[in-house]
């Protein structure tokens, strides 16, 4: 799966399959996050970790808030690395954010997420720092890509009266690229 495709799917899907309000919690967003990717790691036949508090029929946590693994069977030789990491971030603290983006860089995998919910005029900020770490990172592998996936708050984080997602797709030597923005309302 690309990171247009996943990001793409996403969108059209994230709204239909969550229960979220105006007034949900950020533990309420980031559960229904790791919820979703947790049933679409399972459609495409990858074998799922997260915290079990989020997902109870996860196969257990494993370093990030959620991963896609490759296993075709049940033994370590069946193991075939990491399709998928993610991160959610509903804190708007650089640092809180930057904590979790950096846990990506770390882990070798082919789709790196990052879900976050800022200011549309802090995003530009956000992604120059994400853009200049990957570029410092000392270890980089050409196939990593990293998708990150904003939830704009209309008017604000603290009264949101509806979301835009914006998707930015980065390369593993921190190019990145805008993806479709796509709205996401939803009732109080």
């Amino acid at each position: 799966m690309t990171i247009e495709e996943l990001y793409k799917n996403f969108c059209e899907d994230f709204k239909k399959v969550s229960n979220l309000s105006l007034n949900s919690s950020s533990s309420e967003w980031t559960k229904a996050i790791l919820r979703y990717f947790f049933k679409l790691g399972e459609k495409e036949h990858y074998r799922v970790y997260t915290d079990p508090q989020h997902v109870k029929e996860t196969e257990g946590f494993y370093l990030v808030d959620l991963c896609w693994s490759k296993e075709i069977g049940k033994e370590y030789r069946d193991y075939k690395g990491l399709e998928l990491v993610l991160e959610s971030e509903w804190l708007t603290s650089e640092e809180e954010i930057m904590n979790d983006f950096c846990k990506l860089i770390d882990v070798k995998s082919f789709l790196k997420t990052m879900v976050i919910c800022i200011k549309e005029k802090d995003i530009d900020t956000k992604l120059r720092k994400m853009t200049e770490t990957i570029k410092s990172a000392r270890i980089k592998f050409k196939e990593e890509n990293y998708l990150v996936i904003n939830f704009v708050p209309i008017p604000s984080i603290s009264n949101p009266e509806k979301y835009i997602i914006e998707g930015y797709k980065i390369n593993s030597e921190g190019v990145s690229q805008s993806l479709p923005p796509a709205d996401f309302n939803l009732a109080s």
